[in-house]
């Protein structure tokens, strides 16, 4: 409890400071948007960059967004209905930070700005358009968080419309971002785009509503996501043995929980992070190897060090019940470490598109790091992960939740992203980057074929630890 007062405060303490920031940046958007990036016409500026704040809306409330939910039986004694009931957790769920962001910047900024080229008109059917808009957003990922509750690859969907939605750029054809603006410049001019945008929050609301008035019943009050993993069969051959099966049952932990999810859906959703990167002449300049090397460290091993950071907290809830079992801890640790492995041999394949839009050096410096990441950082996380790990409860705490984190999460990725740098420095030093990325890729291929002695290092250090992480879990 103290820890979650402790969070309220901070999170308090944060709006305390950056709201009245916000107000201010709302104030000057115009000035900023003419003065320091040098766009002639801030609406039209504004109307092109909508495109990419919705997406980046829709990303964020796919993880962030809470769903609506009533405790419903406190009114079963009463006359009201269900529908009534819907209505009211609906209308309940406008109270989000991500209703108020429109409002708060752009208010202002449309009857100042907007209301000069288009008039009193043209600038509330602008305004109200966006509101419209993002409220259709907003009940539109209602429904799509229900039914990606069954569907847990709808997110992953998500992500692939929008990469598509930009692949006509890769071949000088239009840009995205020009429909959205000239959406935006049309609904200053007539009210086609209002009664679109109304249409649209229509279809996306009564969407949410018939859910909630076919389930709104005392059964149904359960976590749904198991109906579908219950069907979803994650199975690896017999001939892989205990270990085999260890992958198995953490492969489940991770596709069962919120919180464990919410880490493979970010690192899925980390893979975009390379269209930011890789076109900018720095990365891909004389003597930039150590951008290749972090950006390639994240890329292939994003899962690795997200997950990572709670290795064995992920077990902590039965780990007394797994020592008390005839299971060896080589196994228990070459299953964390297969996991590792596969997670990034994925992300591998998932990134190889860069090489093709951007070169082979993107190519030398993903793969060098895929078997850094394999072969060094992997025994790093699993070492590390021994150090006083916290207790995580996954049934009481979701996605992005500070609970299990401690000292050593904080500090525990520094050598994992610090220390291929630091190696890379002498070689750069000589103008010889790409040796450096070829030492390092190297010494993952020596850590990978080292892999059994290591792994066995790895369990004696564990069997002299082991009662320490369970007496520190059940103490938590």
């Amino acid at each position: 409890m103290g820890r979650g007062c402790l969070a309220g405060c901070l999170i308090a303490l944060a709006a305390f400071l950056i709201l009245p920031q916000l107000i201010v940046i709302a104030i000057y958007l115009e000035l900023f948007i003419v003065d320091y990036l040098g766009w002639s016409d801030p609406v039209a500026f504004i109307n092109t960059i909508l495109l990419y704040y919705f997406m980046l809306e829709v990303l964020m409330r796919m993880f962030l967004q809470k769903l609506p939910s009533m405790e419903i039986s406190a009114y079963l004694p009463h006359p009201i209905k269900i529908p009534t009931l819907a209505h009211l957790t609906l209308t309940g769920s406008l109270v989000s930070p991500f209703i108020i962001v429109i409002p708060l910047m752009l208010t202002y900024f449309s009857f100042t700005a907007v209301q000069v080229q288009a008039g009193v008109v043209g600038a509330w059917m602008w305004y109200l358009t966006l509101i419209v808009f993002n409220l259709f957003i907003h009940y539109g990922m209602i429904t799509i968080r229900r039914i990606s509750s069954e569907r847990p690859f709808i997110p992953i969907g998500l992500l692939l419309f929008f990469s598509l939605l930009h692949l006509p750029m890769f071949f000088d054809g239009p840009v995205p971002a020009d429909y959205t603006a000239w959406f935006f410049n049309q609904a200053m001019q007539n009210p086609v785009p209002l009664m679109l945008s109304a249409l649209l929050l229509s279809g996306a609301y009564s969407s949410a509503f018939y859910f909630y008035t076919h389930n709104y019943h005392m059964d149904s009050q359960g976590d749904s996501s198991g109906r579908f993993w219950k069907k979803f069969a994650v199975t690896l051959p017999e001939r892989y043995g205990l270990t085999g099966t260890l992958v198995n049952q953490e492969i489940r932990l991770i596709i069962r929980h919120k919180r464990a999810r919410s880490i493979l859906f970010f690192s899925l959703l980390f893979l975009f992070i390379g269209l930011v990167m890789y076109p900018d002449e720095e990365v891909l300049g004389i003597g930039s190897h150590i951008m290749l090397v972090f950006t390639g460290l994240m890329l292939t091993g994003m899962f690795l060090l997200q997950y990572g950071q709670f290795l064995f907290s992920w077990n902590s809830g039965f780990l007394d019940a797994f020592l008390a079992q005839p299971v060896p801890l080589r196994d228990y640790i070459a299953s964390k470490y297969y996991l590792m492995i596969l997670s990034c041999l994925l992300l591998y394949v998932l990134i190889l598109p860069y090489a093709w839009f951007y070169g082979l050096d993107i190519l030398l410096g993903n793969t060098c790091m895929l078997f850094y990441n394999m072969g060094i950082n992997v025994f790093l996380v699993i070492r590390l992960g021994m150090w006083e790990p916290e207790k995580l409860d996954l049934e009481s705490h979701s996605a992005f939740s500070f609970q299990g984190v401690g000292l050593a999460q904080w500090i525990m990725g520094l050598p994992l992203i610090l220390l291929p740098g630091l190696l890379v420095i002498p070689f750069l030093a000589f103008g010889q980057g790409v040796y450096g990325l070829l030492f390092l890729g190297i010494m993952g291929l020596i850590g990978m074929l080292l892999r059994n002695p290591i792994i066995r290092l790895l369990a004696r250090t564990m069997e002299e630890k082991k009662y320490d992480m369970a007496q520190s879990f059940r103490s938590n």
